[in-house]
Order: structure tokens, then sequence, then C-alpha cells
């Protein structure tokens, strides 16, 4: 029987930090990751972190291989143990990942976001049981969740040659489509449905439609079986209930409109035709989270429980919509950046598709530069607060409503015959402009639209 005892957790901690340190001395492209990947406040040991920033601070300045000598002149040799000064220690961690082989760096640093996550954690759970106030406890434990989520996110990738790669698409081939469909088949020719595992980013000018857009989609996907949950950030469960009946019970002749079924203003004929309708959404697979300044942290936790819950119901969510991002509240990370906030969210909504390989469609509003604009039709440049949107979604489709600017320019007495016509042949026109298609092409798709009665159809039923 062997004499040793056995390794605690936490010198198995250290050993992994120190793994991790002598990655960053000995291959200095591992480095350049690494930093890029890994906080100081990861490493619980106060030496490895000041080594880290030591590195992480040489980088930025322009230091081709920030190594040992530049933290033995920053710390001086010191003293780490007996008998054993800094230098040694860190000629030390070299070796260990050069002898010892432990692993490949990726993984060995991938062992110590875990360790580092948990030990967080744990701390967070102990803070949580002392005495002070609950609601700014659980404000404190909120934002610091959601920058573990965060920064756990990054460097999370998945590596291949581009052969492998050309078999992976290769394998793929002849295997069922698993977009989800937009509900509209015009528009399901241009773009393909929505992506599994990819952002798709649906941005208008208010009064465009785009709750119309989100809730027949949304609606319209469950009828065919795939699972929707959808994040209301701005609506109320009668505003979404109305716009839902409102839609089902639409007919172009005798429309309902939701504000009559929100307001109650209704007729026995009606109010038959809206039982009906009801009666068409009873177990339907639509799922509704109705609350303001949810965080994106919150947002994946309560996804995870739904494709949990639909997994155990034999089935798979197939999307999500956010209405809309401009109201997810974003961490204190980057507070008062609202360029990166706005690339925090978009960067989540993003990873959660695909992580959990899930369509998530997010609705966003376009900036005021629309409006001062003789052309009103929308392009990328007018997406708000960040250039990040374009670049994490694979898809980014704009709405654009002729008739909205038509009925602002001037009220009825002063409308001039030819607007007047214009008006008439534009009412019921929503053109949806799809400006990105990372998996196909571009172009433009006219739907058949009743705002009022929360009503969107193929162009070509109406024609």
């Amino acid at each position: 029987m062997s004499d040793t005892a056995p390794i605690t957790p936490e010198q198995a901690a250290l050993e992994v930090e120190q793994h991790v340190i002598g990655y960053l001395l000995h291959d200095v492209d591992a480095a350049r990751q690494i930093v890029a990947t890994v906080d100081a406040s990861d490493f619980a040991e106060s030496l490895h972190r000041e080594a880290f920033t030591i590195i992480k601070e040489g980088f930025k300045r322009g230091r081709e291989n920030p190594g040992r000598e530049l933290i033995v002149a920053a710390l001086g040799n010191l003293q780490v143990a007996d008998d054993l000064k800094l230098r040694e220690y860190l000629i030390r961690a070299t070796n260990a990942v050069i002898i010892d082989q432990f692993g490949k760096w990726r993984d060995t640093v991938e062992e110590f976001r875990e360790m580092s996550a948990r030990r967080k954690l744990a701390n967070l759970g102990r803070a949580l049981t002392t005495y002070g106030d609950v609601s700014a406890m659980l404000d404190q434990a909120r934002a610091e969740i959601d920058d573990l989520t965060n920064r756990r996110r990054r460097g999370k990738a998945a590596s291949y040659s581009a052969h492998e790669a050309a078999q992976i698409a290769i394998a793929a081939i002849g295997e069922p489509d698993t977009a989800i469909t937009t509900g509209y088949s015009d528009l399901d020719t241009v773009l393909g449905g929505w992506p599994r595992g990819e952002l798709s980013v649906v941005a208008a000018r208010p009064g465009m439609g785009k709750s119309a857009f989100a809730t027949g989609a949304a609606m319209r996907a469950a009828k065919v079986g795939s699972p929707v949950l959808f994040f209301s950030l701005e609506m109320h469960g009668k505003q979404l209930g109305s716009r839902l009946i409102a839609d089902l019970a639409y007919t172009a002749n005798d429309p309902i409109h939701y504000e009559a079924i929100i307001k109650g203003r209704v007729d026995e004929r009606q109010r038959r035709r809206i039982d009906e309708a009801a009666a068409h959404l009873k177990g339907l697979p639509m799922r509704i989270e109705e609350q303001r300044g949810l965080t994106i942290a919150e947002i994946q936790a309560r996804t995870r429980k739904a494709v949990s819950a639909s997994e155990r119901n034999g089935n798979r969510l197939g999307m999500v919509i956010v209405d809309h991002m401009g109201l997810v509240r974003p961490s204190d990370r980057y507070e008062g950046n609202r360029t990166r906030e706005v690339a925090e969210i978009s960067d989540g909504l993003a990873t959660l598709a695909k992580d959990l390989d899930i369509a998530v469609v997010a609705l966003s509003q376009l900036n005021r530069g629309v409006e001062g604009r003789d052309n009103k039709r929308p392009s990328l440049s007018d997406l708000r607060d960040s250039g990040a949107i374009e670049e994490d979604a694979s898809n980014v489709l704009f709405l654009y409503r002729p008739a909205y600017y038509l009925e602002k320019r001037s009220d009825d007495s002063d409308m001039d015959l030819t607007r007047a016509q214009q008006l008439e042949a534009m009412k019921h026109s929503l053109e949806i402009v799809v400006a990105k298609n990372r998996n196909g092409r571009i172009g433009s798709v006219d739907l058949y639209i009743d705002v009022a009665a929360n009503a969107l159809r193929n162009m070509s039923v109406y024609r």
C-alpha cells in the first residue's frame, strides 16, 4: 500500500494553473490565444495572476514573445518557496509541459476554465449565505453570473482541417433540411427558412409590422410541429393573445382588429370567431416568456430549460424569438459603452443558437437615420448601435412598408390624387428585404399585411 497522500482538489487546481503558465511561456502562438480567452481573475494563485497580467500587457505593448525574463524583470527574482526562486519556478513550469506532455494546451486551458468557473460559483454560493439586503445580493449575483457566462463563451471553437471540413459538408448531403419555416412560403423560397444553429435578425423602424411578423412566424412554425419559445420583453399577455387571435380569425373582407379585442369592442358574431381562433391555439407548442429586462444569461438559462422540457416530451425545440434586442439588459461588463453592450447581446444570441442547435430570431430597431432620407428603404448601415449585429447574424432581414410613409406625408384633405392612388395600391404591401443570407441568396419578397389585424399572408393569395 502506498504511503503517498492523495492529491487534494486545491493541489490539482494549482497544478493545472502551473501548466497554463508553462504553455504561456513555452508556445508564443498558444500564449496569444490563451490571453484572448482567459482573464487574470481565473487564477486562484496571486503569483500566476501577476505573471499572466505581465504577459498579456507585453502583447498589448507589441512584445513578440513576452516570456520568463519579462516576468522576472517586473517582479524581481523573488523567493517563491524554500530554495526556489521565481526564475527557477517559471523554468520548471515550462519544462513540465514539455516533458510531461500534460495534454494539448487547448485541453489544459479548457480544464483550467472549468475549475475557475466552479471556484467562482462556490464563492458566490458562500456569499449568498451571508446576511444582507436580498435585492442587492441578487443583483450582485446576477451581475457576476452574467460576467462568468460571457467570459466562458470566449475561446470555445472546433478545430479541423480543410479536408475534414469538406467531409462534414459531404456527409450532410441528402440529409433532411432542418431549417424552421418562416411561415410564409414566398419568403422561404428566398431565405430557405430560419437555419438551426444560427442567429437571424429582423430589423425595422417602428410601425413597419415587426410584431405582426414575429408572432405570425412563431405561430406558423409551431403549427407545423416546431416548438417555439417566444421572449416578449415589451408586450404583455393580453396584447400578444389579441394579436394571435386577430391573425387566426382574419378574413380580408371582415378583419377583426387586435385593438378591438384588447378593448373588448366586439359583437357577438366576432366573439364566436374569436373563440374558434383561440381553440386552434390549444396544444400549440409555443411557449411565451414575458418579462422586461431579461439578461442574456437569463434568456440562455430559460432556453436550456425549454430544450430539456421539449426533449422530455419527445420533441426538439425549433426556434427562439426575442422581441426585441434593444430591451435585453446587458451585463455590467461594458456599462456605459452601448456599442460593446449590443455586441455582447448579439454574440450571446448567436452563441445560444450554435450551442443548442436552434434557430434564434431577434427583432431589432433601426436607427433614426432612415427617417431623414428620401429613400426610406433600410440598409445594413441602419442597424442600431453596433456593427456587431451584422457580423454575428447569419441572416439580416429588413421590413419596409411604403404605405406608412405615404400616410405620414399628408392628411387626407391635402393628399393629391397620385399619392392617394399610390397609397391605395400599397396599403397592404410589406417588403421584406433579405440584406444578408450566409447560406443563400439575397433579395426581396412582398407579403400582404393588414397591420391593424396583425395579419401577414403570402402576397400571391391576395393578388
